[in-house]
């Protein structure tokens, strides 16, 4: 019994963040303001909260600072899954059956 309670659980999932961000500001603007702020951050890359994080904190957006499109980001999670399986197959890990003649 002292044994099991001596084993270190080891748990999974992804690491926390050293600077954790939790707090919420809300900002008002019109419909019109808020496509305007969307589409800047569409043509910077950013999602709206990175767009005006940056605008809010700096006074500018670096150009340089995002590397990656969301296209790029896609296409490489697409690549890491791995294959579906065929809807032929009923069962996962059963292959289809082939006739030979």
């Amino acid at each position: 019994m002292e044994q099991l309670q001596n084993i270190i659980k080891i748990q999974g999932g992804r690491p926390e963040k050293p600077v954790k961000r939790d707090e919420l500001a809300g900002v008002k603007c019109t419909k019109s303001e808020a496509f305007i702020i969307r589409a800047r951050a569409e043509k910077l890359l950013l999602t709206v909260s990175e767009y005006l994080r940056e605008i809010a904190l700096t006074g500018k957006i670096d150009m340089r600072k995002k590397v990656l499109s969301k296209v790029v980001l896609f296409l490489t999670a697409t690549l890491n899954r791995p294959p579906e399986p065929k809807s032929d197959s009923k069962k996962m890990g059963q292959f289809p059956r082939i006739k030979c003649t």
